[in-house]
C-alpha cells in the first residue's frame, strides 16, 4: 500500500482485504468512511470492494433471525511455510509488498466465507456485538433490503474482533490471511495467475454480492471471496516496510505504537480493482485507522493442529 498521512485498515489494522499498481500521485481517499473507532491503525487485505451504494443485484430472500450461533464453516490450513509478499513475475508489486519472504505458520482454520449480515444480526441479538442498524449509515448492507447473505460491512476493527470472540475465534493475522488466499505456489490471485473475470469474483462497480457466489474464484484452501467482494480486516497493525523486519515464524505485525502514518486510499487497496475490474492481487495491502467503512468486512480464524506442509 502507498502511504498518506492519516489512518489505516485489515488485516489491527490490516485490511485483508485485501488491485492496482501504485500511482505516481498521492492516492485518493476511499469513497466512504463512517463510524469513527478508537482502534489503532490496522491492515486491510483482500477483495474488490464496493465503493458506494450497492447496485441492484438479484438477491435471496431474508432468512428468519435465529439466536443460535452460526454453524462452523471453516477451512483447514496446515502448518508449514509459504512465500509471502510480491509474487515472482508480478509487474504490479509495490514497495510495501517487498521483500518477498518465506514465512512459516502454525496450523490454523479460517472461515470459508465472509461474515454475513444475518450472522452479525444474531450476535447483536444475543448482546455479544454492538453496532446495529441505527448506528450504521443507510448505505450499509445491514440497512439494505435483501442483504442478509451479503458480507457484513461498515464494521470497525473492534466490532469485527467482538464478533469473532463471541465464537471463540479471532481475526486472522495478515500472514494467515495471505496464506489462506494464495496457498504455497506463489500465485498472484486466489485462483492462479489469470486475470479476474465475472465467474471468479464480484466485479460490478459499487456493488457487493452474496457471499460464496463465485466458486470459480476459490483459493487453494477452499476459501471464497478472498479475491473480490469486501476488503477484510486482519489483526496486524500496518507498517509500510514491515516485511524487511518481519519474523520468519508466525508474524503478528509491528508494534502499533510505532505507526504514525497509514495507507488510506485507492492507491493502496482493492477498492481500486472494484473500479477497474482487472486485478485482485493477494499481496496488496493497505491500512485504515480502524474506522468502519462500506468497503470493509471480515472473516474469522482460529488456531488448529494439522500436519505440516512446505512451500515449494
Amino acid at each position: 500500500m502507498k502511504s498518506a498521512a492519516g489512518s489505516s485498515c485489515a488485516f489491527v489494522g490490516l485490511v485483508a482485504l485485501v488491485a492496482c499498481s501504485a500511482p505516481e500521485s498521492p492516492p485518493r481517499p476511499l469513497a466512504v468512511s463512517v463510524v469513527p473507532s478508537v482502534s489503532g491503525p490496522a491492515v486491510v487485505r483482500a477483495s474488490a470492494a464496493p465503493s458506494a451504494v450497492a447496485s441492484a443485484l438479484p438477491e435471496a430472500s431474508s432468512a428468519p433471525l435465529s439466536s443460535e450461533p452460526p454453524e462452523d464453516d471453516m477451512v483447514d490450513v496446515p502448518a508449514g511455510s509459504f512465500w509471502m509478499g510480491c509474487a515472482k513475475g508480478d509487474p504490479d508489486c509495490r514497495d510495501d509488498e517487498k521483500p518477498r519472504h518465506k514465512v512459516t505458520l502454525r496450523a490454523f482454520q479460517i472461515d470459508r466465507l465472509e461474515v454475513t449480515v444475518q450472522q452479525f444480526r444474531t450476535c447483536l441479538q444475543v448482546g455479544a456485538c454492538e453496532g446495529g442498524e441505527q448506528k450504521k449509515p443507510k448505505e450499509c448492507n445491514i440497512n439494505l433490503a435483501g442483504r442478509d447473505r451479503h458480507g457484513m460491512n461498515c464494521v470497525d476493527r473492534g466490532e469485527a474482533h467482538d464478533y469473532c470472540k463471541w465464537l471463540n475465534k479471532r481475526l486472522p493475522t495478515e500472514a494467515e490471511w495471505e496464506r489462506a488466499a494464495r496457498g504455497t505456489d506463489d500465485r498472484i490471485h486466489p485462483w492462479g495467475n489469470e486475470l479476474p473475470n465475472q465467474a471468479r469474483l464480484c466485479l460490478p462497480k459499487g456493488a457487493s454480492c452474496p457471499v460464496g457466489s463465485f466458486p470459480d474464484g476459490a483459493s487453494p484452501t477452499g476459501a471464497l471471496d478472498m479475491g473480490g467482494n469486501l476488503a477484510e480486516w486482519v489483526s496486524d497493525t500496518y507498517l509500510e516496510n514491515y516485511y524487511s523486519r518481519s519474523p520468519a515464524k508466525n508474524p503478528q505485525g509491528p508494534d502499533p505504537i510505532r505507526v504514525s502514518t497509514v495507507l488510506y486510499g485507492c492507491g493502496g487497496g482493492h477498492t481500486c480493482s472494484a473500479a477497474r475490474g482487472d486485478s485482485a492481487r493477494m499481496t496488496e495491502r493497505w491500512g485504515a485507522e480502524g474506522h468502519a467503512m462500506i468497503q470493509i468486512g471480515f472473516r474469522c480464524a482460529r488456531s488448529a493442529s494439522q500436519k505440516p506442509s512446505v512451500a515449494p
